[in-house]
């Protein structure tokens, strides 16, 4: 029986339980062949080898070859719905990257106004337990990055720059935009409402806002280029700037100054304020760009 496009005729609602299934079955096969391989193992689970494995099981079985099957079974062409097909041009991914080096004042910004925020005294409970979830998302972060060496340098890129960028462009952008936009429908309530998810699923509640936005970039970058490879890029470029930036920092180089432009403890609230300036240029000369090559095809 040919199961390609099995269900490509299928209404929404069943096209999304597919998906939901699909990614539920992969998800209980991570979590089991992690189980049989790290009982083999003497390290516990906040060794900096085991959370690589996580990591590189986690996006191989879960956000790689999920979104291939549920393409393979509700779509009669699976590469064009994750849209693999088109390679985006040099211009489109050199101006792509442009617009992540000039938005970084403005995103520095908005991640102090994030971190600062705090709810309701009512909401006391939720907010202790937000801030413990933090806690402990931001130490697994750092054994991860914690790379001393050129070597683990370059493993840390391949694992958290490159799979993670592909695996999870693959499933947010891929697929759940996709599906969330089905045939004609508004395409920027299927960017927002998938970076909402994307957000929402690394629960990191205070870097909410900033991870909101870069997810809607990534959407946007899928629309204007209609090409999985941009975000891709995209998404690669920006965890790869992060560990680099955590691997000068681990090797006596002090990046807190980087970090901090653009914010009130600068002093240099203008710089975001030219920082989103520039991003929205950008954004724009690249949109242009990305119709324009779209057209010539």
């Amino acid at each position: 029986m040919e199961l390609r496009g099995i269900y490509a005729n299928a209404s929404a609602g069943k096209k999304t339980v597919i998906v939901l299934l699909v990614f539920a079955a992969m998800f209980m096969l991570t979590v089991l062949s992690l189980a049989v391989i790290t009982s083999f193992s003497d390290s516990g689970p906040d060794d900096r080898d085991t959370l690589l494995l996580t990591i590189v099981m986690q996006n191989i079985l879960l956000f790689i070859l999920s979104p291939l099957i549920c393409a393979y079974l509700i779509s009669e062409r699976g590469s064009d719905m994750i849209r693999m097909r088109r390679i985006p041009t040099a211009p489109e991914f050199l101006l792509c990257l442009t617009a992540l080096i000039v938005m970084t004042p403005a995103m520095n910004l908005l991640v102090t106004w994030n971190q600062s925020m705090h709810l309701p005294d009512a909401f006391s409970g939720i907010e202790e337990w937000m801030r413990q979830q933090e806690d402990i998302a931001e130490k697994t972060t750092g054994i991860i990055l914690d790379a001393k060496t050129a070597g683990a340098l370059l493993l840390v890129i391949f694992v958290v720059g490159l799979l993670t960028g592909v695996g999870e462009e693959f499933a947010f952008r891929g697929i759940i935009q996709n599906l969330f936009a089905g045939n004609g429908r508004n395409a920027h309530i299927a960017v927002w409402a998938t970076a909402i998810l994307f957000s929402a699923i690394h629960l990191q509640f205070y870097g909410f806002i900033p991870r909101l936005v870069i997810g809607a970039f990534l959407g946007y970058l899928l629309v204007w280029s209609g090409s999985i490879w941009l975000p891709v890029f995209a998404h690669f470029a920006n965890n790869t700037f992060a560990v680099i930036s955590s691997y000068i920092a681990a090797n006596g180089c002090a990046t807190d100054k980087f970090d901090s432009i653009g914010t009130v403890q600068d002093g240099t609230l203008w710089v975001s304020a030219m920082s989103a300036a520039a991003f929205v240029c950008v954004a724009a000369l690249l949109y242009r760009t990305c119709k324009d090559a779209v057209a010539r095809k």
